[in-house]
């Protein structure tokens, strides 16, 4: 006599950290994109920054082309991610140099006393 087939496992509950989809919205046209779950608020924000970045350019260009618009935006973008760690390095720069100028009065106070 065969033996039947097991029946399948049930299926196992998702694990609090299985990535989720989530819907976003670029240039009028719906995406899924998967995220972990603490990071859906996240995804949501970047994709609206994409989406301003997109229909400024198409504002600005007069241009179509969905190729054409997510290459420039993306460019942009890039060149703001840019600026931004060069402004981060000048900062940081900039604090250095306030705590040694900082540190240096301070050495010279208590050389004084």
């Amino acid at each position: 006599m065969a033996s039947e087939p097991s029946p399948p496992d049930p299926p196992s509950p998702a694990s609090p950290d299985a990535p989720i989809k989530v819907a976003v919205t670029l240039l009028g046209r719906a995406y899924t994109v998967a995220c972990s779950p603490d990071g859906q608020e996240r995804l949501r924000e970047a994709a609206a920054l994409v989406d301003r970045k997109l229909n400024a350019v198409a504002a600005a260009n007069g241009t179509n082309s969905p190729v054409q618009l997510f290459l420039l935006a993306s460019l942009l973008l890039a060149d703001d991610v840019l600026d931004a760690q060069q402004n981060t390095v000048t900062l940081q720069g900039a604090q250095e140099d306030t705590f040694v100028t900082a540190l240096e009065r301070l050495t010279d106070r208590i050389r004084a006393l």
